[in-house]
């Protein structure tokens, strides 16, 4: 709500650049981190039942890796084709290059946090498992007030 309140007074489709762009971020946050944390939390929470401490940390820490293996490089390459990506994704009918432009400067900016949202994802997961919903919430709102910086 306060990305689109500010995004609303700088004028004409700045609303609608940040929503591309972020549907743009999530989308390998969605194929990627989400899917690995919903087939990771499973383990998580029968080696928490267990009192497996050490090998949930040792799966966290394996799933944290795989996650920023492949979420990194897909950082860098919407960074690197910002403007190709949103070119093909959606520059047809009443979106011009003007509008490219846009969305392409907002992705240029939510890029860079696509690991640490694919992270967020993996780290809520463990702290569910641990029956612990409250550290989620914190992380949530920690994410939040960093985009907000950012």
């Amino acid at each position: 709500m306060i990305e689109s309140n500010l995004a609303s007074r700088l004028g004409t489709g700045a609303v609608a650049a940040l929503n591309y762009a972020w549907r743009v971020m999530l989308l390998p946050q969605g194929v990627f981190a989400q899917s690995v944390a919903t087939a990771a939390f499973p383990t998580f929470a029968d080696q928490t039942a267990r009192g497996q401490r050490q090998a949930m940390s040792e799966a966290l820490a394996a799933t944290w890796r795989a996650i920023v293996f492949v979420t990194l490089p897909a950082a860098a390459g919407l960074l690197l084709l910002r403007v190709p990506v949103v070119q093909v994704l959606f520059e047809r009918g009443k979106f011009q290059n003007s509008s490219t432009e846009a969305v392409a400067l907002a992705l240029m900016f939510y890029a860079p946090g696509l690991v640490a949202h694919s992270g967020i994802e993996i780290i809520t997961r463990a702290f569910y498992a641990m029956h612990d919903t409250r550290t989620p919430v914190y992380v949530g709102v920690g994410a939040m007030l960093a985009n907000l910086i950012f």
